[in-house]
């Protein structure tokens, strides 16, 4: 089979290039494309792929869409994206050309996420050409807007099937069996005497540079503020409530379970009409429910010095190491690669695993690998996309037998 994998890589290769030379970074609503001009046309090329491979496509009114083979009543769902983040950096390389160096090959896309949708379309082909019998449909899901919001798969939802298991390839192998709640809060000051302080430019990222008083300072401003003796109601609250820990002890949120602990980061500051607010992004620990945690917490977020909001509040994604869809994945994994030291892990970010039932996220990458995934020069490796177009089609026939 790896013959008939390698085979194919040319022909991959291409039809990544062709998806890679759209830019499909979200751009304005527009009539019948809710995303933009760009994720639309990806969208309809990548369905044009799927039906040039003998797929039977179905656009999901260019929210998403999906390409699809076997029968039967049960879906084993694949489920990647076509949107991309925006390009920025400095990059190397034509970040809308498809580029190969050696084993290397370089573009927007390319491994986050339209290089793996194309690895399970071929995994899907190449187990169809086999002659393999399949008591469940198999359906690769092409999303539009998983960097913002994953509104795609909130229309899937609404009017496709339900799956019954299967997986995103939209993170790292082994596979990824737990995925943090997400909670966002802000903070605000009540009276302050600190005439702008601003700083960090995206909530889910370590506030880089902070400036106060027209003196440049890392996250640690508040702190030293007051060990300057600046006295101000504010700092006080910042010093008590958030602080420079990132363990939410402040807010009676220091917890933990065995998979690993709550996070807390004030990601941006910023002052407008005399008030100062603070952006802060958790992530929970994915044993724990949301409403466990609000309760923690709802009633050390306000003080005569400041207060803090809770925005939203999302449950955790959570399977078991022991169940059969962590397992039916992290074999195909073992099975190809020989590696039985990296073990399924829990991460802090999000995937389509949280907005659809019975999926998990499962590679291509690496672990320890910087793929530049959100950075420029983003690649992927050839010998890797062979590896995992194989894995793919273990972790599918693993899934047939669930």
């Amino acid at each position: 089979m790896k013959e008939k994998i390698h085979a194919l890589t040319e022909e991959m290769l291409e039809n990544m290039g062709r998806l890679v030379a759209i830019d499909s970074q979200l751009g304005t609503p527009e009539e019948g494309k809710p995303f933009g001009e760009g994720p639309a046309k990806a969208l309809e090329e990548g369905l044009k792929i799927a039906e040039e491979l003998g797929f039977k496509t179905v656009n999901l009114d260019n929210y998403c869409g999906y390409a699809e083979m076997g029968e039967g009543e049960e879906i084993i769902g694949i489920a990647g994206h076509l949107d991309i983040v925006p390009v920025g950096g400095d990059w190397n390389y034509d970040p809308f050309k498809l580029t190969r160096d050696g084993d290397y090959v370089y573009g927007r896309g390319t491994t986050d996420d339209k290089g793996p949708v194309i690895e399970a379309l071929y995994a899907m082909k190449l187990l169809r050409d086999s002659g393999i019998k399949m008591n469940k449909r198999v359906r690769l899901i092409m999303g539009c807007n998983e960097e913002n919001g994953s509104k795609c798969m909130e229309h899937y939802n609404e009017v496709a099937e339900e799956l019954s298991c299967g997986f995103t390839p939209d993170a790292s192998y082994p596979c990824i069996h737990g995925e943090k709640g997400h909670m966002a809060m802000m903070a605000y000051s009540k009276n302050t005497k600190i005439i702008s302080m601003n700083g960090g430019f995206v909530s889910n990222a370590g506030c880089d540079t902070c400036t106060t008083l027209g003196v440049n300072a890392a996250g640690v401003t508040c702190e030293c503020l007051e060990k300057a003796g600046f006295e101000d109601d504010f700092v006080k609250f910042y010093n008590t409530h958030i602080g420079t820990a990132c363990d939410g002890a402040g807010v009676g949120l220091k917890i933990a379970d065995q998979y690993g602990d709550l996070t807390f980061c004030n990601g941006i500051v910023k002052t407008e009409d005399g008030v100062i607010s603070c952006t802060i992004d958790i992530r929970v620990p994915v044993t724990l429910k949301a409403e466990d945690v609000r309760k923690m917490c709802e009633d050390k977020l306000e003080d005569e010095n400041g207060r803090i909001e809770i925005l939203e509040i999302g449950d955790p994604l959570f399977y078991p190491r022991e169940s059969p869809l962590v397992n039916a994945l992290y074999k195909a994994y073992v099975d190809v690669t020989g590696d039985t030291e990296n073990e399924p892990m829990v991460i802090g970010g999000g995937t389509y695993a949280k907005s659809l039932k019975n999926i998990i996220a499962f590679g291509p990458e690496k672990v320890g690998m910087d793929y530049r995934i959100h950075g420029a020069d983003e690649f992927i490796l050839v010998s890797e996309m062979e590896e995992t177009v194989l894995i793919y089609m273990e972790a599918i026939k693993n899934l047939l037998a669930i």
